[in-house]
């Protein structure tokens, strides 16, 4: 499975096949999830992109944002690297990509 990134990935729990699910642990000093969980698939542009930038927006220290989407979301990772986070992306066996996204420290 082909993947990228642009730093080295935090540790995190594993995931589920299928839809991505908000884990049980809580992000470190925060009462909310440690991963925020997008299922992206299928939406327009730019509904993905509006929708992942609401998410960062609202991204609590060592929380980190876990979206599943159908089309590799290039015009994202440039937003990313610009503004101070850190991602991991990877193709599934089922063409969906699947994206961990976290705040540089």
């Amino acid at each position: 499975m082909p993947s990228s990134a642009n730093d080295n990935l935090p540790t995190a729990p594993s995931s589920s096949a299928g839809s991505p699910q908000q884990g049980d642990a809580h992000a470190p000093g925060t009462d909310g999830p440690a991963e925020i969980a997008l299922d992206l698939c299928g939406l327009s542009p730019p509904e993905p992109m509006e929708r992942v930038l609401e998410a960062l927006a609202q991204l609590a220290p060592g929380q980190r944002i876990r979206m599943l989407i159908d089309r590799e979301p290039r015009p994202l990772y440039r937003i990313l690297d610009n503004n101070g986070y850190r991602y991991r992306a990877t193709e599934r066996s089922d063409f969906l990509y699947d994206i961990l996204i976290w705040e540089k420290p």
